[in-house]
This record gives C-alpha cells, structure tokens and sequence, in this order.
C-alpha cells in the first residue's frame, strides 16, 4: 500500500499549477488522508488564513515552514495565527 507523505495536523504549502489561479496560495494544513485515486495520493485541507477546506493532490503539496516531520503540533504558524489586539489598543 502506498504511503501518504503528510500526517494529519501536519502545516503543508501550496504549490500552484497553471490551473489554479483561484485557489489562495499560503499555508494549509492537512486535515485528512484521502484514498488514492487516479495514482495520486489526496488530502484534505484547511487553509489557515480563511479556514476554507479542499481536496488537494500530493503533488500540489510541500512540506510547510518548520513542519519538518513533526504533525501538527502548531509548527509553520504565521502571524495570522496570532492574537489580534481589541480595535484601538496597543498589542502589549
């Protein structure tokens, strides 16, 4: 059985082809390990930036910034992640 290269949790970066001008570049993170289908392993995946989820090829995946081989444990985490300071306060 083929081996999926991502875990679950696991911070992964989009790598976009010609077609996928609409899909929003950035960080996603693995949902769920998808069956194989077509000879290509499949993720779900939730972009970190608007929480939106899709379906995305392997190879359209690479490994996330300080993912390295841990999964999921916050690893790749952008300043999106961050806690927003209340509207007119300073962020100390």
């Amino acid at each position: 059985m083929v081996q999926h290269k991502f875990a679950v949790g696991q911070a992964v970066e989009f790598l976009p082809g010609r077609m996928d001008l609409h899909v929003p570049r950035g960080t996603y993170t693995i949902v769920r390990q998808l069956p194989v289908e077509a000879n290509e392993r499949q993720y779900r995946v939730k972009n970190t930036r608007d929480g939106h989820e899709r379906i995305m090829r392997e190879s359209q995946l690479a490994p996330g910034a300080g993912s390295g081989s841990s999964s999921g444990s916050g690893a790749g985490a952008g300043p999106w992640d961050r806690p927003r300071a209340a509207a007119g306060k300073s962020p100390r």
